[in-house]
């Protein structure tokens, strides 16, 4: 029978190839977003995700590229809505 290896990235790695922050792909991991979470690993202290758990996150769906705007967008937009919150002390 073949083995079959998982290729796993680092938080880093995924940050990387979708251009969000690593604290965000660990609230992805750890939380999730849209509903659904970042499936993972904890090898240690360290978080492993799979290749194909990043392109089943990102294109449950909808396209790939589609999706991580999307979720850009979204992060964006929470995010501007906090420093208005704590600017004006909504």
């Amino acid at each position: 029978m073949p083995e079959t290896t998982a290729l796993f990235l680092t938080t880093t790695q995924v940050a990387e190839r979708l251009g969000v922050s690593i604290d965000t792909v660990r609230r992805w991991c750890l939380h999730g977003c849209r509903g659904r979470r970042l499936r993972h690993q904890r090898i240690g202290d360290r978080l492993r995700i799979p290749e194909k758990a990043v392109i089943d996150f990102v294109g449950q769906g909808e396209g790939e590229a589609e999706a991580v705007t999307t979720l850009r967008d979204e992060m964006d937009a929470k995010r501007r809505k906090e420093a208005v919150k704590e600017k004006y002390g909504i």
